[in-house]
């Protein structure tokens, strides 16, 4: 027990840490988190689902507390559900009942992160990232109210500019491995899919 207590106090005492610059990171995040999205046709109600998603991230220290770099992830959940909502079918008529509808993400951008070189292990962490998003809504289906019936929706996708932003709290060990937790808001420009927010929690190595 009392070794326990010590290695639990040797992670938590804020150790002192060298200062980022030159140092190359490399860290794989996990976003779990909702989704908000606007329905696929006019005059439905908005809504809301669980995703999950990864990223690969990497930037370089220009100072002590300045990076850059670029992030590759994807992000995705199932059947997004928009509930009491009318479907306009070919032959004019527009029955009503749910729809249920899966999503994907898959997005490239360039980051810009600023750690405060507080000279510890710990230190609080934002990071900006602007780039382009590829939205895919690979499988729908509508279900009028009182019938059996399940009909398919067309695939559906799109390209839209995106930004995120992340505040974290890293720790470092040894100044050789890194690991962080945050809150995180992606804001989709014109997309169905107009905001992602998630809880990102990543691991990596410095170089």
């Amino acid at each position: 027990m009392p070794r326990c207590l010590f290695l639990l106090a040797l992670l938590l005492v804020p150790l002192p840490a060298r200062a980022d610059r030159r140092e190359l990171y490399t860290l794989l995040e996990v976003t779990p988190g909702r989704g908000f999205f606007s329905s696929p046709f006019d005059g439905a109600p908005p809504a809301t689902n669980f995703s999950a998603g990864a990223q690969l991230i990497t930037y370089y220290g220009l100072t002590h507390s300045l990076h850059v770099g670029a992030a590759l992830g994807f992000s995705g959940g199932l059947n997004t559900a928009y509930r009491r909502m009318t479907l306009p079918l070919e032959d004019g008529s527009r029955p009503m009942g749910d729809l249920f509808e899966d999503f994907f993400t898959a997005t490239a951008a360039a980051v810009l992160a600023y750690r405060l070189d507080t000279g510890y292990s710990f230190a609080p962490l934002a990071r900006v990232e602007l780039g382009g998003t590829f939205l895919s809504y690979p499988h729908g289906e509508f279900f009028p109210d009182d019938t059996r019936l399940a009909l398919p929706l067309p695939a559906r996708s799109e390209l839209v500019p995106t930004a995120r932003l992340v505040a974290a709290i890293e720790y470092r060990f040894a100044d050789r491995w890194v690991a962080s937790i945050g809150l995180s808001a992606r804001r989709n420009f014109g997309g169905r899919t107009p905001w992602l927010l998630d809880v990102p929690v990543s691991v990596g190595a410095l170089w």
